[in-house]
């Protein structure tokens, strides 16, 4: 009868890193938990880019703002009320009223100079039936009031072509990193594989093919990989979240809207790490033996 004794789990054929190796286990593990860390932090970035695209294009492509003029005797608020009423009686519009500078979207302010020489007053547009600028300034004009229409939509071309290269920068950039992570792991795999030179001679002695030798190799790596990358990501979510509960930055909070469920873009990097530390280990493993007598 063979195998293990009942109750005792069987020796893996490759035995855990002994403490004089363990120093290459722990450069590799923190090697790939700071490219996971870095990674993790543009795959949040990314999602959250192409979200914040997509929710100022509805802002800008659902709304607009019109800078009204008082004339006369007329009061400024006297025009603006007349300017809203105009502008919410107009086919396509679904509510306008009057608002001071103070009252409007910081961002989109900065966007159209604010209410210099006039009062500012907002419309919103019917989903899937947003009028022209023109048909909003000829319902101003034929009211006798002096407006200027602050169309938004233009604005949203900038935006998306903004996020797009920011999608592209953040693919890039993780290309680039997965390649790293992999001569990483290929890197430390040769050394662990230097290191055991004796076990490696007698499972060749024993029969075991380049295959199978590399596979052992690839699975540890890949283990190590998949715990490093777990570490980096969670460490990326718990840095963005610290840095969203703070507040983040003036510039942030307007133009680069972030949602909690962007921190769950990270979660499939652990399994990216694992499948390249894989592979660079038993393409590094079978390169090694094929060379070797």
């Amino acid at each position: 009868m063979t195998g293990a004794p009942i109750g005792r789990r069987a020796a893996p054929l490759l035995a855990p890193d002994a403490d004089a190796h363990r120093s290459i286990f722990l450069a590799f593990f923190l090697a790939m938990a700071t490219f996971s860390f870095v990674a993790s932090l543009i795959v949040i970035a990314g999602v959250a880019a192409l979200g914040g695209a997509a929710e100022w294009r509805g802002r800008l492509a659902g709304s607009t703002t019109a800078v009204v003029a008082a004339a006369g005797l007329e009061s400024a608020d006297a025009a603006a009320a007349r300017a809203a009423e105009a502008l919410g009686a107009t086919a396509g519009v679904a509510r306008a009223w009057a608002l001071d500078a103070t009252d409007l979207d910081p961002a989109i302010a900065r966007l159209i100079g604010g209410a210099a020489g006039g009062r500012l007053v907002a419309v919103r547009f019917k989903a899937g039936a947003a009028p022209a600028a023109a048909a909003l300034a000829h319902a101003l004009e034929a009211d006798g009031l002096k407006a200027a229409i602050d169309d938004h939509r233009p604005l949203t071309s900038p935006v998306l072509r903004a996020a797009a290269l920011a999608a592209l920068a953040a693919v890039a950039s993780l290309a680039a990193i997965a390649a790293a992570v992999g001569a990483i792991a290929a890197a430390a795999t040769r050394r662990r594989l230097a290191a055991r030179r004796e076990t490696v001679a007698l499972l060749r002695l024993a029969g075991a093919d380049d295959g199978l030798i590399g596979g052992l190799f690839a699975a540890r790596s890949a283990k190590a990989a998949a715990w490093a990358g777990a570490a980096g990501a969670a460490g990326a979510a718990l840095a963005v979240a610290a840095w969203r509960t703070s507040g983040g930055s003036p510039l942030s909070r307007g133009a680069f809207p972030f949602a909690w469920a962007d921190l769950a873009a990270a979660a499939p990097w652990p399994a990216i790490a694992a499948l390249a530390g894989a592979a660079a280990a038993a393409l590094a493993v079978r390169a090694a033996l094929k060379s070797a007598p």
